[in-house]
């Protein structure tokens, strides 16, 4: 029984970031394989949302690492704060974050990532307004499968794709994975700033 309980331990926190107390990148690639999976074999859909801090090495250089690993405990909860009880959350690395949504359209998943990208950029983060947007922002990338890729590898790639275009296209915002030759009409994009705040 001992045995058993310490397992139970060891596999919880073999699962968990250390720093903010959410899933880890190697907890999250496995929930998203199963997630694929699952709705695969239901002819159903999963999203998710891949997204960083903006400037976040500005951030560090400037506040030092223990406000940066504050900054990182904070965000991570606002976001758990926020996300549907069948949600996914984790620290994919650094200060980047992945959110898995089962069952979610592609317009629900860029209206939820939306949502998180307000939530965050109407925070008063300690040191935000030194950040060079005035407060700390995210960028992101959602994808969804099967519309956006044929599995969790693929999906991800997507959504890292469109992050990329966030980032170039000014940051605080989050972009739709871009799919085919021939993108389905609808919104592609949320972008944040002041006259939204």
């Amino acid at each position: 029984w001992n045995n058993l309980t310490v397992y139970g331990k060891v596999k919880v926190a073999a699962d968990v970031d250390e720093l903010t107390g959410i899933y880890n990148k190697r907890a999250l690639k496995f929930r998203l394989s199963e997630s694929v999976y699952g709705a695969r074999q239901h002819g159903s859909r999963v999203s998710v949302f891949l997204f960083d801090i903006d400037h976040f090495k500005h951030y560090n250089d400037n506040n030092g690492h223990i406000a940066g690993d504050q900054a990182l405990r904070v965000l991570a909860q606002l976001v758990q704060d926020s996300v549907r009880a069948d949600d996914v959350f984790g620290r994919f690395g650094g200060e980047e974050f992945l959110l898995i949504m089962p069952n979610r359209s592609p317009a629900q998943a860029l209206s939820a990532a939306a949502n998180i990208l307000q939530r965050i950029e109407r925070y008063d983060f300690p040191f935000g307004k030194g950040q060079p947007m005035g407060k700390v922002t995210v960028s992101g990338g959602v994808a969804t499968f099967p519309d956006d890729s044929q599995d969790a590898v693929d999906l991800l790639l997507s959504a890292d794709n469109a992050l990329y275009r966030a980032k170039q296209q000014g940051r605080n915002r989050v972009f739709r994975a871009e799919t085919g030759l021939n993108p389905q009409p609808g919104p592609s994009s949320a972008v944040l700033d002041d006259s939204q705040a």
